[in-house]
């Protein structure tokens, strides 16, 4: 016969320990919940903030392009007027 136990997650790992919701009282669930929710936002802001260095430095890059590719037609120009 199967074994079909219901085997309840971790609700959070705390200092290497695992707490499952059964383990914590109301207070300590809810504080549990809090500190998972903030954990997820600062991983979605470092990487938001990780995208957000790449981006800046694409940009300074692709601005930088197009200020050398001025001064070249400037120079072009400036060539054939000569």
């Amino acid at each position: 016969m199967e074994n079909t136990e219901n085997k309840e997650n971790a609700l959070i790992t705390f200092n290497d320990v695992e707490y499952k919701a059964s383990d914590l009282t109301d207070q300590q669930r809810g504080l549990a919940i809090k500190l998972r929710t903030i954990a997820k936002q600062l991983n979605n802001l470092e990487e938001a903030y990780n995208m957000f260095l790449i981006l800046n430095d694409l940009k300074k890059n692709t601005i930088d392009a197009f200020d050398r590719s001025l001064d070249d037609k400037q120079d072009k120009d400036s060539e054939t007027k000569s």
